[in-house]
């Protein structure tokens, strides 16, 4: 769905289209110009969102080692303005993950960038991902959701609504895969499953959470089946403290993977992929960390 619509402003008696951008500012000075005033254009509100023009597009959406979501708007297209509270939303769900760009450009001010990526209306948006700095045009429906869901599995992120990490961050199906029913088993089957876990291929940006399983598979082995449910309990507490977001992150992580053991084992296992019981005892007086 996409809006084309021209501008016209009455001078002398007369209806003029207006040839100008469609910029709040360049509106403003194309007033100030007419009336002889001297308005200035509202403060814009912070966001998460990049704006793009000539200036800054190339550097940030051609970067090789990003993924970047880019909506080519009007800023008088009411559909473009029915999307913006969902785009907004997006961009703060995805700021902490260095590697993902939720960007726009005013398409109607900025022609020639419109030409080069062929938009023929508003909205358009386009996903350019390291391996296609053309962009692919993206087809999917405008809600938060969908546009959560949809940069999560072309990425590889694992962000909710809300921008928190999901229950299945850090988390690795091949390593879930051996790790089912490891609290229980035999130590022979415990050394054949740990041999298996240190043979998975994973990839560079695996190798940390690779880790993590291997570590805990040992822990168990030296410090009984009861390491992966108190371990939890314990990250769980500290996470409800204030913490730095790099330790928040390392810690959810880390609780993450540590679920996978127990609801592969069979913990209230009734529940979906990621939920277990975490009988946390909270203190009395606590202070959530942002992540």
């Amino acid at each position: 769905m996409a809006c084309i619509m021209a501008l016209l402003y009455a001078w002398h008696g007369f209806l003029h289209v207006y040839p100008g951008g469609r910029s709040v500012e360049d509106l403003v000075s194309f007033t100030n110009e007419k009336l002889g005033t001297s308005v200035k254009p509202p403060a814009a509100e912070p966001s998460d969102v990049v704006t793009l023009s000539p200036d800054n597009f190339d550097a940030v959406v051609l970067d090789p080692s990003r993924f970047v979501l880019v909506e080519f708007y009007a800023p008088w297209c009411k559909f473009c303005q029915d999307l913006a509270p969902a785009y907004e939303q997006l961009g703060q769900a995805f700021k902490a993950e260095d590697r993902v760009v939720i960007a726009k450009l005013d398409a109607s001010t900025h022609r020639e960038l419109k030409e080069t990526y062929h938009v023929s209306g508003y909205p358009t948006i386009k996903w350019f991902p390291p391996s296609n700095k053309n962009g692919e045009e993206y087809n999917g429906a405008w809600e938060l959701s969908d546009l959560v869901k949809f940069v999560n599995k072309e990425a590889g992120t694992h962000r909710t609504t809300t921008g928190k990490l999901s229950d299945m961050a850090g988390r690795i199906a091949a390593l879930d895969e051996v790790a089912r029913g490891f609290i229980g088993a035999s130590q022979e089957e415990r050394e054949e499953r740990l041999g298996r876990a240190e043979k998975v291929h994973v990839t560079e940006e695996e190798a940390k959470q690779a880790a993590v399983y291997v570590k805990t598979m040992r822990s168990i082995v030296e410090k009984g089946d009861e390491y992966a449910e108190n371990e939890v309990n314990r990250l769980g507490r500290l996470l409800l403290g204030a913490l730095p977001k790099d330790k928040a992150l390392s810690f959810t992580i880390r609780m993450n993977i540590l679920s996978a053991f127990l609801e592969l084992e069979g913990h209230d296992g009734n529940r979906g992929k990621g939920e277990f019981d975490m009988k946390i005892e909270l203190p009395k007086k606590f202070t959530y960390g942002k992540m």
